[in-house]
């Protein structure tokens, strides 16, 4: 005969909610290990947390910094060489038509069809036009273990969203529809192997993008929202290079770092605009890294906010994309 018992409810309680866990991990709805182990922020300025240092070498060369020592490990970063080649891009929309065949068969029954059938009367035949708006041609390659369907399908939204965001601040008739190619990988040997032959001059164990052949490849290290975020950075810079063209670094690492993460609050005190302006491809990446990619952040965040920056923003977006081998000031 069953009776009640504090110790049979609590080991079955405890078994249910395992299972949940579980569950919710499995489907990459929940990173237990974050819950379980949460790794504690180290506050480096008023404007983020700290991140690993970046870096990048320079797109043209310059006299090498003996002081400044890159780190070598970095979360992600653009190409360290521009081109204002651009990628290949289609429109937006998409029209389609489709036919439906109305006719009779040899029974006298009606048949809808999209041809005419065989032994039938056709009794009327329409064309009808959809218009389907498309901005990217996703592909996702998994090198490794493939990622939940439901984390894939959110890979493309946040894809979307990126386009969408630009599409507010360029307007849908200066968007086109470009491919998005995204190579994970599951090994880190993996990752550097690819690197190494696709972007030799690139120095990440994160992520990068490659202008030629519109490659995001991400170093996946089990966190589901980790790879999400660097795919949006990554995403960003492709729609830099793709529709815009040349713009300064702090606003190209500025932007990417504003959609991969969001908006900032801002420490109370100025930014240093000039000095953020002021820096090139080669002084941004190298020395204060960490620091140069939070100020940029918090700059855009502030551009962002405020309507009559943003205004400008997207005035300055438009002029540059009508001159993409140039960098035009900001």
């Amino acid at each position: 005969m069953w009776t009640f018992s504090f110790r049979r409810v609590f080991l079955y309680t405890v078994f249910f909610v395992v299972c949940a866990l579980g569950a919710l991990h499995w489907g990459g709805h929940l990173d237990v290990g974050s819950i379980l182990f949460p790794r504690q922020p180290v506050v480096d300025s008023g404007y983020r947390f700290a991140e690993p240092q970046r870096t990048a070498l320079p797109p043209t060369p310059e006299p090498p910094v003996e002081s400044v020592q890159s780190p070598t490990r970095v979360r992600h970063q653009a190409p360290p060489q521009f081109t204002c080649s651009r990628p290949e891009t289609a429109s937006l929309k998409e029209t389609k038509t489709s036919v439906v065949v109305q006719s009779r068969d040899a029974a006298g029954r009606l048949v809808f069809s999209d041809r005419a059938q065989a032994n039938a009367t056709v009794e009327s035949k329409k064309e009808y036009t959809s218009v389907e708006r498309i901005p990217f041609d996703v592909n996702i390659r998994e090198v490794g273990e493939p990622l939940p369907p439901l984390v894939q399908y959110r890979l493309r939204e946040d894809a979307n969203k990126v386009h969408r965001l630009f599409n507010d601040l360029l307007g849908e008739e200066r968007m086109a529809r470009v491919n998005l190619n995204v190579v994970i990988f599951d090994r880190l040997d993996d990752f550097i192997g690819y690197r190494t032959k696709v972007a030799p001059l690139a120095n990440t164990e994160s992520g990068f993008y490659d202008h030629r052949t519109t490659t995001a490849a991400v170093m996946h290290y089990g966190d589901h929202e980790r790879t999400r975020r660097v795919v949006r950075h990554e995403t960003t810079h492709l729609l830099l290079h793709a529709i815009v063209g040349r713009v300064p670094v702090w606003l190209n690492e500025g932007l990417a770092e504003y959609v991969e993460n969001g908006p900032v609050s801002i420490a109370p005190g100025p930014i240093d605009e000039d000095r953020l302006r002021s820096l090139t491809r080669w002084t941004f990446y190298a020395g204060e890294s960490g620091k140069n990619y939070q100020a940029a952040r918090a700059y855009v965040t502030r551009i962002m906010k405020t309507p009559h920056k943003r205004r400008e923003l997207a005035e300055y977006l438009v002029r540059a994309a009508q001159e993409p081998c140039v960098e035009l000031p900001y």
